[in-house]
C-alpha cells in the first residue's frame, strides 16, 4: 500500500495531482495557512503553512507559486510544518514505514523499483530496510544518509535507517525470460535451470549492533594481526568499553577492549547522531551478557592513541550458549 493511498487520508486530504488551484489544498484540509506576517518596513511577507500529510516536492512548489502570484508585488517567504504528519507516523509503524519508502522513491526515483522489493520495519526510533543482497551496493548508507538528511531538511522528520541482507526476499531475476542456448549442432534450445537459493538464517536486528550484517567473514585470529592485515574481521569477547565526546564537533567515538584468548585488540567505532544511543545501550547489553562479538573493520594505526587498532564498519552479536551443571 502507498502512504499516499491509505484509508486515513482518503476523505481529509487530496492525492499529489488532484489539486486544481492552490485553494482546493486549504478546502479539502490537506494544507493550512497557520499565519501570513508582513516584516515592518520591508515587502517581504511571511507565510506559514501547516500540512496534514506530507506533500511532494511539486505540490510544495504548486502552492508557492500560487501564494506568490496572489501576494505579488511583495516577496514570500515560506515555512512548511509536518507536526501531523509526523504524529501520524510515529503512532502507527506500519504507516510511517509506507511514508519512508514513497519518500525515498521520489528522492531517488531510480532506487524506487529495489524499495519495492524491500521490506521495511520499524524498531524503535530506527527504520530497518530488509533487502535481496543482490541490491546492497545500490542502497547503501551513503545513499541513506543522503535522504535522511533531505527528510530532515524539507520535513524536519529524523529517520535513523540500517540495511540488513534477507535472501527470502525476491529480486525479480526469476521474474526475467530464461536465458536460451542454441546448440547450432541439432537445432534445439535448452532452457536455463533455475538455481535453488541456500536459506541462511539472518540475525535478528538486535543482534546487529553496528553497521550491516556480517555474511561471509574473513576471520584472523589476533595474535596474528599485523601492520600490513588491513581490511579484517575478529572474534572474541568485550571486556571493556569506552565513550568519549569531543569537544570541537560533539562527535561521538567508542572504544572497545575485544579478546580472543590469543591477544587483546582495540576497537574503535564512530557512530552518528542518530545511532549513537542504540549502540552505546547493545554496547553496555553485550558487556554483561555471554556474548561474542564479531567485527569487521579495518586494522591500522591510530595517531591519537599511538597504537594499532580495529576501525569497525559492522559489529554483530552471538550469544554464548551457558551450560549449567547438573545436581
Amino acid at each position: 500500500m502507498s502512504y499516499f493511498t491509505d484509508h486515513r487520508y482518503q476523505d481529509s486530504c487530496l492525492l499529489p495531482g488532484a489539486a486544481a488551484t492552490v485553494k482546493d489544498y486549504f478546502d479539502s484540509g490537506t494544507a493550512k495557512i497557520e499565519s501570513i506576517v508582513r516584516k515592518k518596513g520591508t515587502t517581504l511577507v511571511d507565510v506559514r503553512i501547516t500540512a496534514r500529510r506530507f506533500l511532494l516536492a511539486e505540490e510544495m512548489d504548486f502552492i508557492r507559486e500560487g501564494i506568490r502570484e496572489k501576494l505579488f508585488p511583495f516577496e514570500v517567504e515560506f515555512h512548511f510544518g509536518f507536526s501531523p504528519a509526523i504524529s501520524d507516523c510515529e503512532a502507527d509503524p506500519e504507516l510511517s514505514a509506507e511514508a519512508l519508502r514513497d519518500l525515498w522513491g521520489e528522492f531517488a526515483p531510480q532506487l524506487y523499483p529495489i524499495l519495492m522489493r524491500c521490506r521495511m520495519e520499524r524498531h524503535g526510533d530506527e527504520f530497518v530496510v530488509f533487502t535481496p543482497p543482490r541490491y546492497l551496493l545500490a542502497v547503501t548508507q551513503a545513499s541513506a544518509g543522503d535522504f535522511r538528511a533531505y527528510l530532515d531538511r524539507v520535513y524536519s522528520w529524523v529517520a535513523a535507517i540500517r540495511f540488513v541482507a534477507d535472501e527470502s526476499l525476491d529480486d525479480g531475476m526469476d521474474d526475467a525470460e530464461p536465458i536460451v542456448k542454441r546448440d547450432w549442432g541439432v537445432g534445439r534450445t535448452v532452457a536455463a535451470k533455475k538455481t535453488q537459493r541456500r536459506q541462511i538464517k539472518h540475525l535478528a536486528p538486535a543482534d546487529i549492533i553496528f553497521g550491516r550484517e556480517i555474511l561471509k567473514p574473513d576471520l584472523v585470529k589476533m595474535s596474528e594481526l599485523t601492520d600490513t592485515s588491513g581490511n579484517v574481521s575478529l572474534k572474541g569477547e568485550l571486556l571493556e568499553m569506552e565513550v568519549f565526546v569531543t569537544k570541537k564537533r560533539g562527535s561521538t567515538v567508542i572504544t572497545l577492549w575485544l579478546t580472543d584468548k590469543t591477544n587483546t585488540v582495540l576497537v574503535k567505532l564512530f557512530p552518528d547522531e542518530l545511532t549513537k544511543t542504540r549502540t552505546i545501550g547493545l554496547l553496555e547489553k553485550a558487556k554483561k551478557e555471554p556474548c561474542l562479538l564479531l567485527v569487521r573493520g579495518k586494522y591500522g594505526f591510530d595517531s591519537y592513541r599511538r597504537d594499532y587498532c580495529l576501525f569497525a564498519d559492522d559489529i554483530n552479536r552471538y550469544p554464548i550458549e551457558v551450560r549449567t551443571a547438573l545436581l
